[in-house]
């Protein structure tokens, strides 16, 4: 068996996908840490490598309005927490962003929140996906653009996360 058919038997994550979304990548994986650590050295790094590293999760959500079209996409990045070369946990990085792919894909607006623990983490997916699908085409009609306002203030009221600002 690969390790990506056992990662997703045994530790996959159920997202609640809705309407319009398509999801590229979904690697949202609740891992044994000691399984992982278990593994020897090769594996381990192949495994981390292909599932824990960098971009975990992908997924974007495309509507027109007024002939003009916008892209939504919502990633998700995982930062490894090791010490003394052992896995003790991950962080997550969870991005948004609202583009007119009319205008080649030109930034509307962009968030992005630091998540500590990947149930935290579905829980925002899961409430961004259905906000976001229901929310959109009235944020871009009234040409605020600002989705990021509304979701932070989710954020904020649900408490699992908190919203990164660099300077």
């Amino acid at each position: 068996m690969s390790y990506e058919s056992f990662l997703n038997e045994n530790f996959l994550l159920p997202i609640k996908a809705t309407r319009n979304w398509l999801i590229v990548k979904n690697y949202l994986y609740n891992v044994d840490l000691k399984w992982l650590n278990s593994l020897d050295e090769n594996d381990k790094f192949d495994v981390v490598d292909a599932y824990f590293y960098a971009n975990i999760f992908y997924a974007a959500n495309e509507t027109e309005i007024k002939s003009v079209k916008y892209k939504t996409i919502l990633d998700v990045y995982i930062i490894p927490k090791i010490e003394n070369d052992v896995y003790v946990g991950f962080e997550y990085e969870l991005s948004i962003n609202l583009a007119n792919s009319s205008e080649k894909n030109k930034i509307l607006d962009f968030i992005e929140f630091e998540v500590e623990n990947i149930f935290n983490l579905l829980e925002l997916i899961n409430i961004f996906l259905p906000f976001l699908s229901l929310n959109l085409n009235e944020i871009i009609q009234n040409e605020s653009y600002q989705i990021s306002n509304f979701l932070e203030d989710l954020v904020r009221k649900s408490n699992l996360g908190k919203k990164i600002s660099r300077d």
